[in-house]
């Protein structure tokens, strides 16, 4: 049936045919009501013939018409007339996918950009129970607003069996298409088991969006053949051929993610289209992308012999791993003006801590110093850049923030556990030397008077203290008038004198900077900042802003800033474990090292007692952590690190239906706690300032109200009391330590101190009260590892140990009769059970595992212990590496 210009179908005027298909017409058309074009497509007449067909078609099509995506072709209407079904939608200007492609490969930026638009539109509609069926490049057209998803649903609503279908006409045909044998459009792109006839689901999707990510970034298809029946047999039995063997500069971590969603098991492919989203929109916002596929311009060269640096005229990308140094590099003239990038992987047990101040090049440039975490304990290492070795510099555990002496010989660093203290060792090796003791120090700095200034606590001023060792002695004094509460993270300017460091509380978001002196305790304003600051020459500051690394000249004899910040990298993403951390430090020969890390990424599970998972629960990708279940089991709170200075929260039920943030990103910490009654909140937050604790209703606008608790700078929620009428928090103490608080609600009174505790931060602050108000089962580090521990409650008294091999997250069941607890964090992760009786004495029996799980980081429970949520890692977060760059002042010049 063609229609001719002036026709009308209902209120819709055609004005002139658009093309056609195995579908029908597409015409465009006017529509008076709105005054707008739409475009219709006229629907093949056995629709008409068939009842049955027809009210599934409608049925689909009102379905398909409440997908509200920016990037999903809008369904306006449907409708019948004179025996006619058409469709009318958005009327959309551009070109398709597929005719783009018979120009090319597409640039990779715009392969993820695309992709990331396309899986995001395939994750809203399969949330909505809608299934595309037909995805090809010929049902993409690429508009100036973006991709846009078209015909969905309609393989299915239409009533064409895809098996059928598949071998003699394609239910969308396009190009191209010919007479006999023909190797028809829709079939390239079909999963097995479409071709076997079995049902198509979500992951059939996701398959037909790995053949046309494969396309766009290739050029080629991933199944070809001579004949149908070539092309079947590809995709039932053979893989397509790497897509790096056509397209070298194909990045491994896209080849990943399209190999993963051609799996021929659907049960193999990725299980969410929003997963894939992640992932591109990760690869899309990363610099590393770029890196690891080189610029157009770039090939890849290797040297063995021995450790090269490649001087290009453009950046170029290195992986130092397991003693080798891949030099990416150009085939393009060099210059002298050029910066090299290297990306160093640890070569042993563990991985590179996630943490930036953690990492530490020397003076010299020759060794970087960084924390290796491995089974929830952290040590000191140190790489040489010129023999390529890594070595274990110290045994001792909880090692953190390095920093080098000026002549490169010793490296400084701290240790949270008994003993915390400061610390040095040789570069060369051998056996640490203590310094002096700390309570938490939070950043150092060693002057070339062999000095350091150093922070020994999260609150109060920095001190100094001679290098070999001695009584240390305050250097800055806290500032009233701008009620500071602690001075962190120094660094010495080159005249050994005066050196920069952070002060708390944080002013909005941004950290102010100051340079004092050794000899004088006035100090001046530099400048604020997310993060803290490190000195490079030739005389420019580092820091991080607007989510970059940037260089800000700085004139050091007039302590001033003297130009313009300039972006010279990407910081780390990761949640860092101290606030105000260093983004960045550099050596004298123009080396400088930055650490490249990303949250960790988890999976929700809901499973039974046994670990058996009932369900997967679709949210965005990232870590989930502090799993926070409401007494009535209906509401699950999750905390999610988006950034190193940047947490949200995030609500949803049980069956992962209703999905909703309920807390912005914001500097707070991951611990939340629900009210008994299940209608509010608390967690706490430095938006302000300091920390403060904020309670926030579940299903209200009204804006989150803060609490009145105790003066402290850092203070994290633990949990309500029962009846709801007080809080239990932990706040930190510069002469306690972190101390655990009761705080009535209201006005019933001040805040009540419960007892001291060890830990090596706001992580290992978890007590809960039972539910008769009697007992308190918390967390304490006194053994060096952190142990579960049950006191009278709130009196105190004798406390006996639940836990015997480390425990952490403590929770109440079945009553009070039982609690459930983590293993010690490691490889793979428990959740212990131990019984609990409180009749007359406190008695428990002997924790057993219930349940474990690989990188099991947050678990929730029921009052019965019989239904859990545990947030498992999903075993694709890239790992943590070294961003080193050699000549890294050229990157200033570039424009």
């Amino acid at each position: 049936m063609v229609l001719s210009s002036g026709t009308h179908l209902g209120p819709y005027e055609i004005l002139a045919p658009i093309g056609a298909g195995g579908m029908g017409e597409v015409y465009r058309a006017h529509d008076p009501r709105l005054g707008r074009g739409v475009a219709i497509k006229v629907l093949p007449s056995h629709l008409s013939a068939s009842p049955e067909l027809r009210a599934r078609f409608e049925r689909e099509a009102r379905a398909i018409s409440h997908l509200n995506h920016p990037h999903i072709c809008t369904l306006h209407d449907i409708g019948h007339h004179d025996g006619t079904d058409y469709l009318v939608m958005e009327l959309l200007e551009g070109e398709t996918l597929a005719h783009r492609l018979e120009r090319g490969p597409l640039p990779l930026a715009e392969v993820l950009r695309v992709g990331v638009e396309i899986a995001a539109a395939l994750g809203v509609a399969h949330r909505g129970g809608i299934v595309h069926r037909d995805l090809k490049p010929g049902n993409i057209m690429l508009t100036k607003a973006g991709a846009k998803l078209m015909d969905f649903g309609l393989a299915r609503a239409t009533g064409l069996p895809i098996a059928a279908a598949g071998l003699t006409e394609s239910p969308t045909v396009s190009r191209p298409l010919t007479a006999e044998g023909a190797i028809v459009g829709t079939l390239q792109y079909m999963a097995p088991e479409q071709l076997e006839g079995r049902e198509a689901d979500e992951r059939t999707d996701l398959w037909a969006l790995g053949c046309v990510l494969y396309e766009m970034a290739t050029g080629s298809r991933a199944f070809g053949g001579a004949s149908q029946a070539s092309v079947i047999a590809a995709i039932l039995k053979e893989a397509p051929r790497p897509m790096p063997e056509l397209q070298p500069l194909t990045p491994p971590a896209l080849n990943r993610i399209v190999t993963q969603c051609l799996a021929k098991d659907p049960d193999e492919r990725w299980q969410s289209a929003l997963d894939v989203a992640s992932e591109l929109r990760w690869m899309a916002g990363s610099s590393a992308t770029s890196l690891a596929a080189g610029e157009p311009t770039q090939r890849i060269g290797r040297r063995r012999e021995r450790l090269a640096w490649a001087v290009a005229g453009v950046m170029a990308f290195a992986a130092l791993t397991l003693g080798a140094l891949v030099v990416w590099r150009s085939r393009q003239e060099t210059t002298a003006d050029a910066a090299v990038q290297a990306a160093i992987l640890h070569d042993a047990g563990g991985t590179i801590d996630k943490s930036g101040s953690n990492v530490a090049i020397s003076p010299d440039g020759r060794r970087i110093a960084y924390i290796v975490s491995e089974d929830g304990d952290s040590h000191l290492w140190a790489r040489d850049l010129e023999s390529r070795t890594s070595r274990r510099l110290s045994d001792l555990h909880a090692a953190q923030l390095p920093f080098w002496s000026p002549d490169s010989r010793w490296v400084a660093f701290f240790t949270l556990e008994e003993p915390a203290r400061l610390w040095k060792v040789p570069a060369e090796g051998g056996p640490p030397v203590s310094i002096c003791p700390v309570t938490l120090g939070v950043g150092g700095t060693w002057g070339k008077d062999d000095v350091i200034v150093f922070a020994p606590t999260a609150s109060g001023p920095l001190y100094r203290v001679p290098a070999a060792g001695g009584s240390p002695e305050p250097v800055t004094a806290l500032d009233a008038e701008r009620q500071q509460t602690g001075h962190r993270m120094p660094w010495f300017l080159p005249d050994g004198d005066h050196f920069l460091f952070a002060t708390l509380p944080r002013v909005g978001p941004n950290v102010e900077t100051f340079v004092g002196s050794l000899g004088s305790k006035e100090v001046k304003r530099i400048v604020a900042a997310v993060s803290g600051v490190t000195y490079a020459e030739p005389a420019y500051l580092l820091f991080e802003r607007d989510q970059k690394i940037v260089a800000q000249p700085f004139d050091a004899s007039r302590l001033e800033l003297t130009g313009e910040p300039v972006p010279i990298g990407d910081p780390p993403l990761a949640e860092s474990s101290w606030d105000a951390p260093w983004v960045a430090t550099a050596s004298t020969d123009g080396r400088l090292a930055s650490l490249r890390s990303w949250p960790q990424r988890t999976e929700v599970e809901r499973v039974d007692r046994s670990g058996r998972v009932l369900a997967r629960m679709p949210l965005p990708a990232g870590r989930w952590e502090n799993l926070a279940l409401s007494q009535d089991g209906r509401s699950v709170l999750a905390s999610r690190p988006i950034s190193a200075n940047s947490v949200e929260a995030w609500l949803f039920d049980g069956n992962g239906e209703k999905i909703e943030r309920v807390v912005p990103p914001q500097m707070m910490n991951t611990e939340l706690a629900w009210a008994p009654d299940g209608g509010s909140f608390i967690y706490s937050s430095s938006g302000a300032g300091r920390f403060e604790i904020f309670r926030q209703q579940k299903d209200s606008p009204v804006a989150p109200q803060a609490l009145p608790t105790v003066d402290a700078q850092f203070k994290t929620v633990c949990s309500f009391t029962p009846d709801g009428n007080a809080l239990v928090i932990a706040a930190h103490d510069p002469i306690k330590k972190w101390c655990l608080w009761v705080v009535p609600l209201g006005e019933q009174g001040p805040p009540i101190f419960l007892l001291p505790i060890a830990a090596g931060g706001s992580e290992n602050t978890q007590a809960t009260v039972s539910p008769d108000g009697r007992w308190l089962a918390y967390t304490s580090a006194d053994a060096g590892r952190s142990e579960v521990y049950v006191m009278p409650f709130p009196a105190g008294g004798r406390r006996t140990r639940v836990s015997t091999s480390g425990g952490s997250d403590p929770q109440w069941v079945r009553g009070g009769k039982e609690i459930l607890y983590l293993s010690t964090p490691g490889r793979d992760v428990s959740v212990m059970a131990v019984p609990i009786a409180t009749e007359q004495a406190l008695t428990t029996g002997t924790p057993r595992p219930i349940l474990t799980r690989r990188g099991l980081v947050s678990f929730a429970v029921d009052g019965d212990g019989e239904r859990l949520f545990l947030s498992v890692d999903s075993g694709d977060t890239p790992p943590p590496h070294i961003s080193l760059t050699l000549g890294w002042t050229a990157a200033l010049r570039q424009p």
